[in-house]
């Protein structure tokens, strides 16, 4: 019975082979990797379609006002003082960017979806405000993990995202000079 040791020249050539087949199983993993072929793992909005505040019909993101569209997404009502800080800060309900506010709400059938879209609508008496607010009656968790996003629903999400709803820049919860610098640098990158 022949004993290998690190020193022995079979087992040098061992663990050369070893290493060299690891090296290849590296470069052959990130070769077929889903970026190799152009395809990006980025944040990416599924097709959702839903209603606006106005009860006009819209599929998100297809739907967004503009090729590129800041989208604040919150998920729970405590959040809405978190939104208003973006709204307030970017002078956002002047008009002045192209965006939406997209609370995600639980599922739930006709009568839930009527209760909660009627309660927003009683509470923004602006048709121009009403239009901006689209709900989404989905479960959040798996919403966000099917973007690809970060979190379980606990802070709001504030998105630069195009119509192929591609996610090109995301910042978590209140607004900040920081985060609005990047948000507005992705709205405004040609």
């Amino acid at each position: 019975m022949t004993l290998l040791t690190s020193t022995s020249p079979i087992a040098s050539n061992a663990i050369e082979r070893t290493r060299i087949r690891l090296v290849f199983c590296c470069v052959l993993f990130a070769a077929l990797s889903p970026t190799a072929f152009g395809q990006s793992d980025a944040a990416r909005m599924p097709s959702i379609a839903a209603e606006n505040l106005n009860e006009r019909a819209v599929t998100l993101p297809a739907d967004l006002p503009a090729e590129k569209t800041l989208v604040l997404m919150a998920f729970e009502r405590e959040q809405q003082n978190d939104v208003n800080t973006w709204i307030e800060a970017l002078g956002l309900a002047n008009d002045k960017l192209p965006w939406l506010e997209v609370p995600v709400v639980g599922p739930g059938g006709g009568i839930w979806r009527a209760i909660v879209n009627g309660g927003m609508r009683t509470g923004i008496r602006d048709e121009a405000a009403r239009e901006r607010v689209v709900t989404l009656f989905t479960d959040r968790l798996a919403l966000l993990r099917t973007m690809g996003l970060p979190g379980e629903g606990k802070v709001i999400l504030a998105l630069v995202m195009n119509r192929n709803g591609e996610v090109l820049a995301q910042a978590q919860g209140r607004h900040s000079a920081e985060k609005a610098q990047l948000l507005m640098a992705a709205l405004q990158a040609e």
